[in-house]
């Protein structure tokens, strides 16, 4: 039988590092949308830290609509 890179749970492990979005409703009646990188997990933080990466990828990014 023939291991597939899955195999090992190797991509379930490193698969998700999530960015969260919330929104907020401003008095003025716009909305606020702020999104930011969780904080990545250890499997995460040993790649990242392996290719010379920041551990939390992508800026922070605020929009009001």
């Amino acid at each position: 039988m023939t291991k597939t890179p899955d195999a090992s749970g190797f991509g379930r492990r490193i698969s998700f590092h999530f960015r969260v979005t919330t929104s907020m409703k401003r008095s003025d009646s716009k909305m606020l949308f702020i999104r930011k990188t969780a904080k990545p997990e250890d499997c995460h933080i040993k790649i990242y830290d392996a290719l010379g990466l920041p551990h939390r990828p992508g800026k922070l990014s605020k929009a009001i609509l």
